[in-house]
């Protein structure tokens, strides 16, 4: 079976860490295709091939069209491991054209046809405008298609003409899979055909992220990230630390984590011989200013630390520092950070969005808060960091799903 995959979400030279989640799914979906050409459960004859492969298109918006031709020419990050990937800029206009950048992005895979028309299936991730450009592409081409919803994607429904074209490209695509049931009714309930949409929980790759001792998983952190002054209090048990790992943009609201940052501390200062608490945002995006500015009008710079995108692999020694992981979005789906920080046995405080209930309401060591309630989140972070937190008994219990059940699960969908 030979598979196109195509996203937006995927490490770029400019972003190594964009879209890891991606990485990972695809490297174990093209691993698993060299193992078993086609799903076992695969009825069609004609997608029995020898010639089984993955390959993936990275889509880059780009509006300044002098910039085209050198990332024509780019190559993935850690090539080594990469799935072969081709980047094609496509014309997009941030905000002012989100309602044409399905048909621009359309346009553009017009250079691509060959390699979708050679597909068996086409697999694009995130709804808009990537799954609409691609199932209209893959239609005119006799090609089946098939997309993932991640999550905050589906925002886009509540846009009149972006709503038409999105159940448009769902009636041409095979089928959707989505990473948690409450996207599946979202969808079901926009007008998609219930037979069409798929739930595939994500994995967590547990050799990465899994349960360690504090101090051993600081002592491999980069020099470079580290800061004695506040680091030393945090591991030997002085001082807390609360973890927010993601991109700095509206969806995530790290101006959320900020006003419930404060509000824990207004709450600490009037209890006697509470250990000082410190905020880390690991991430980079247009708001880090807006908060940076936010933390020194409030006085907070000896406790808010900022380190911008990290790697991977550091991620999950971070996850092992920390005391919480702090969650704010207004939207997600199934955020791979509460699956990843559960796998290392980091307690979670999440908002009430996409599957963080159903992730966490079987831990105890997890809760979830109103969205943009920064109150609620403050009396949530202060319930679990004072917690006696079993980490290893909590890691144990989590990182069972990895990416090769999802990738399996995926081809099992992909192969009918």
């Amino acid at each position: 079976m030979k598979i196109l995959t195509i996203s937006n979400l995927y490490p770029r030279p400019d972003n190594p860490t964009l879209g890891m989640f991606n990485a990972q799914l695809f490297r174990e979906m093209e691993a698993q295709l060299r193992r078993c050409p086609v799903s076992p459960t695969a009825q069609n004859s004609e997608l029995r091939t020898q010639n089984s492969q993955l390959t993936n298109i990275c889509i880059v918006p780009e509006w300044r069209v002098c910039r085209w031709s050198s990332i024509r020419r780019w190559m993935a990050p850690d090539t080594g491991k990469a799935v072969s990937t081709r980047y094609l800029p496509v014309f997009y206009l941030p905000v002012v054209g989100r309602n044409w950048s399905g048909w621009t992005y359309e346009r553009s895979l017009g250079q691509v046809l060959d390699s979708i028309g050679q597909s068996d299936v086409v697999y694009s991730t995130w709804l808009y405008p990537d799954g609409v450009a691609v199932a209209n592409a893959a239609a005119s081409v006799g090609v089946a298609s098939w997309i993932m919803v991640m999550g905050s994607d589906t925002f886009h429904l509540q846009v009149p003409a972006r709503r038409r074209a999105i159940l448009d490209a769902c009636e041409k695509a095979e089928g959707l899979i989505c990473v948690c049931r409450t996207l599946a009714n979202r969808l079901i309930e926009a007008g998609v055909a219930a037979g069409k949409v798929h739930v595939v929980p994500n994995g967590v790759d547990s050799s990465v992220f899994h349960h360690r001792d504090k101090e051993r998983a600081a002592n491999e952190l980069p020099s470079e990230v580290t800061d004695p002054k506040w680091l030393c209090p945090v591991l030997d048990g002085s001082a807390q630390l609360v973890l927010f790992v993601a991109n700095l943009v509206p969806v995530k609201a790290p101006d959320v984590m900020i006003e419930s940052f404060v509000e824990l501390q207004d709450a600490l200062g009037s209890m006697r011989d509470h250990k000082p608490v410190h905020l880390l945002f690991i991430g980079d995006g247009p708001m880090r200013s807006k908060i940076q500015a936010e933390v020194r009008n409030g006085g907070l710079e000896e406790n808010v630390h900022f380190i911008g995108k990290r790697p991977h692999k550091e991620v999950a020694l971070w996850m092992n520092v920390a005391d919480c992981l702090c969650l704010c979005s207004s939207n997600e789906g199934m955020p791979n950070a509460v699956l990843e920080a559960l796998a290392s046995g980091l307690p979670v405080a999440a908002t009430d969005v996409g599957a963080c209930r159903e992730m966490l309401e079987q831990e105890q060591y997890g809760r979830v808060s109103p969205v943009n309630d920064p109150g609620a989140m403050a009396s949530l972070l202060g319930e679990i960091l004072n917690m006696d937190t079993d980490r290893a008994t909590m890691a144990a219990r989590h990182g069972k799903r990895d990416w090769s059940d999802q990738a399996m699960d995926i081809l099992s969908l992909l192969g009918e």
